[in-house]
């Protein structure tokens, strides 16, 4: 029996993804299950927000807490019509390993015809299935994993419009980007990257504004029909102009609990949510690993000092024992004016220097944390440091291979417009994240990583054609 190797041959490829990516998946499954029965995966915080908001609705037909937007709510919702919550919880996670699987191909496909070069879908479809970096969140109950997914297919089908001009495929590609948006909202900002990318694409084509007007139509109708509607819920529900989520609880302070007024004070010198956040033990179980955590004396201004901080953490601490809107305040009100006294005396730091503080750990350090082994890296055996080094080293090389070869790629004279795109989207995202956003998890540079890593698979499809002594395409 002779198997057909060639990329077009999508079900060995999409089964091989499967198989690979299920022993990856179902080892997961094996470790985790035990602490997580009984789910499959793990089902955290934001897994409730995500989740439990359409549950509450189910049950009571009230979509609450909305602090997010309901597009994994509604996939959930369809499930729920016929099964129990925790049957429902494992059949999505089953979902992601298949439809992940199924990107997997999808990105290798769509990577070899950017860069028009055969050779490309190798190294991107082992790349991405060996590495297990992008899909490691197949075993959450969080967003990464279907939303990117549905970026993969939406950018796939803008490839196919590219191609063939035909209308069908940027519907398509809207419908994934709305789906994008409507499990993370940041998609947003690509989604219009994409839709302006598109005009000055067919501007340069010499195309009409009939013909503008119609392909925008078919790339933004979906969304503006499903916003439209969210909108009109968020008008009759909470009598707001809303067209994303709604996070009320980040956007102001809140008079029963200090936790905006100290996350706004960590934003404005770059403190992070998982280490400098811990120092002050806000939260009832105290994340000892954290606890050699320094706070940096150079963000002092006139208002504070070490002193003036540990002052707050007593305060906090009193504040988890006599819980009280008065402490709260008190909390409160010192935060916020040790915030505006960084913004005022230190500009540079409050508008810039935090953000490339927040870029350094989302890139370096956010990943670490989740490579492999959940113990602290001094507390692990030798065989499993080197492990640990070793896929953290692969890693960075094949995210800063790329991310220095887009480099080149935009200052070339010759462009490829989905390209150009992609790598706009890239950047965008990491400067969204680190300078607006500002919560430096790894999970969030993930559309990035997608991008850069494809880079690199070009790269090395490259060196593999000069090695073995082929006339190499520009990719451009």
């Amino acid at each position: 029996m002779r198997f057909d190797l060639k990329i077009s041959n999508s079900f060995l490829w999409i089964t091989v993804a499967l198989l690979i990516k299920g022993l990856f998946f179902w080892l997961q499954v094996y470790s985790s299950y035990k602490e997580t029965q009984p789910l499959f995966g793990y089902f955290t915080h934001d897994s409730a927000e995500y989740y439990g908001s359409m549950e509450n609705f189910y049950l009571n037909g009230i979509y609450s807490p909305d602090i997010r937007m309901p597009g994994l709510g509604v996939i959930f919702l369809l499930f729920r019509l016929f099964f129990e919550k925790n049957v429902v919880l494992n059949i999505i996670l089953i979902l992601q390993w298949l439809v992940s699987s199924v990107a997997i191909y999808t990105l290798s496909i769509t990577a070899s015809r950017i860069f028009k070069k055969e050779n490309v879908f190798y190294f991107v479809f082992f790349i991405f299935i060996l590495t297990h970096y992008i899909f490691l969140w197949d075993n959450f109950l969080l967003s990464e994993s279907f939303c990117i997914s549905f970026f993969i297919f939406a950018v796939y089908f803008l490839q196919r419009f590219l191609g063939t001009a035909r209308k069908k495929y940027l519907f398509f590609s809207g419908l994934f980007f709305t789906w994008c948006v409507f499990t993370r909202p940041v998609f947003f900002i690509f989604y219009g990257t994409a839709a302006i990318f598109l005009v000055f694409y067919f501007i340069k084509e010499k195309r009409g504004f009939k013909t503008i007007l119609i392909n925008g139509i078919a790339f933004l109708l979906l969304f503006a029909v499903l916003d439209s509607a969210w909108i009109a819920r968020n008008l009759a529900v909470k009598n707001k102009f809303k067209y994303l989520n709604d996070i009320d609880w980040y956007n102001a302070l809140n008079p029963s609990s200090p936790d905006p007024a100290l996350y706004f004070f960590l934003e404005s010198w770059g403190g992070d949510l998982e280490n400098e956040r811990h120092w002050f033990e806000i939260d009832y179980k105290i994340d000892y690993r954290y606890r050699d955590t320094v706070i940096p004396s150079h963000i002092y201004t006139s208002q504070f000092n070490k002193d003036s901080l540990i002052l707050v953490k007593q305060r906090i601490q009193y504040y988890k024992a006599h819980r009280g809107d008065s402490i709260v305040a008190l909390i409160n009100n010192s935060l916020m004016n040790y915030t505006a006294s960084v913004k005022k005396e230190k500009p540079f730091l409050y508008y810039i220097g935090s953000g490339m503080i927040y870029m350094k750990r989302l890139i370096f350090s956010g990943y670490f944390t989740y490579n492999t082994f959940d113990d602290s890296f001094q507390k692990l055996p030798l065989i499993k440091k080197v492990f640990k080094l070793t896929r953290a080293i692969l890693f960075y090389l094949l995210f800063f291979i790329g991310l220095i070869y887009s480099v080149k790629l935009l200052l070339s004279k010759k462009k490829n417009f989905l390209l150009v795109l992609l790598i706009v989207i890239a950047y965008s995202n990491l400067i969204y994240i680190a300078f607006f956003f500002r919560t430096p998890e790894f999970r969030y540079v993930l559309p990035s990583t997608v991008v850069f890593f494809c880079l690199t698979s070009f790269v090395f499809a490259k060196g593999w054609d000069k090695l073995k002594g082929r006339t190499t395409s520009p990719g451009q």
